[in-house]
């Protein structure tokens, strides 16, 4: 049983490539939340530096909310990228201990997903925004992550998937080298067009994310049955659940969560696939911010060896 801390409050965050969010807690009540624009996460060298930049300046707020850090029991971060760069993620803990006083807590933002909807119990998160990862956790305590290889590699059937097979069958429909499709004019009507595909993702300071902004326009295409958009949706689900079943054992419960499935219908075709592949999807417990506040405030986790921690300084 994981051991909670004697503070209530503490600050809570989570990363994603697509949107940040800091939180300050009083226990598993949210007190106040800042929003602001995602960042590329933990992957690159040096990350945890710049990242330290961003927290200085939306941390500070919410501590003169109340009485600075005294009653506060610790940060704890969900960010895209520390499984692949614990290195990063240690740096990172020891740079907010170090600023802020508090100790710190770094984990993937898979992992404070997780311990959001599972609360440190055994199940299947499918993560399903920008990217795509399946972060199982079994009976064991074993931890089974599958996919999350980033847009170059993987991340089959997320946002950033969804988007690039949106532009790619848009070329080629204007090439003739495949069918034409609805997608041109809903494409054209987000892309300005003297810029053009190409050029509107190779400028962009996080290709991703652009190329997951498409993924909605494909979504509401095909839920009105349109031909191409439809199978770009259901290549997508393939992906998902291939990536799902194999991060667990169909004992284990799915929960899903991810701007992908925020969308009734996209969600609707996803769950119904899961059932048909015998698994048991439900919605989670709770978020991937409330896991980084269980994160901070326990210690533990079945998760524990993929969370980087730092003493309060």
């Amino acid at each position: 049983m994981a051991d909670e801390t004697t503070a209530e409050r503490v600050i809570a965050v989570d990363l994603g490539k697509t949107s940040l969010r800091v939180g300050l807690f009083d226990g598993a009540a949210l007190v106040r939340l800042t929003r602001a624009e995602g960042a590329a996460g933990l992957g690159d060298r040096g990350a945890a530096g710049r990242l330290m930049e961003v927290f200085r300046e939306l941390i500070p707020p919410l501590l003169s909310t109340s009485t600075g850090t005294a009653g506060i029991g610790g940060i704890g971060v969900g960010a895209a990228g520390a499984i692949a760069a614990p290195d990063e993620a240690a740096a990172l803990a020891h740079g907010l201990a170090e600023e802020f006083g508090l100790a710190a807590a770094v984990a993937s933002d898979a992992v404070a997903a997780h311990v959001g909807a599972f609360g440190g119990r055994p199940g299947v998160l499918l993560i399903a925004g920008t990217g795509a990862v399946a972060f199982g956790v079994d009976a064991g305590g074993e931890l089974h992550q599958i996919d999350g290889w980033g847009p170059d590699l993987g991340d089959l059937g997320g946002g950033s998937w969804i988007g690039r097979e949106t532009a790619r069958a848009v070329l080629r429909a204007r090439e003739g080298r495949g069918p034409q499709t609805e997608l041109d004019a809903a494409v054209a009507g987000a892309i300005p067009a003297e810029t053009g595909v190409m050029r509107w993702v190779a400028n962009g300071t996080n290709p991703s994310r652009r190329l997951a902004s498409l993924a909605p326009l494909t979504l509401a295409a095909a839920a009105h049955g349109e031909p191409v958009a439809a199978q770009i949706v259901t290549a997508a689900i393939e992906h998902l659940v291939t990536t799902t079943t194999a991060a667990g054992g169909a004992e284990l419960p799915v929960a899903i969560v991810g701007g992908l499935s925020e969308d009734p219908f996209f969600r609707g075709r996803l769950e119904a696939a899961l059932v048909r592949a015998q698994r048991n999807p439900f919605p989670p417990a709770g978020s991937p911010l409330e896991g980084a506040r269980i994160i901070a405030a326990r210690t533990g986790l079945p998760q524990e060896r993929h969370i980087h921690r730092a003493r309060r300084q």
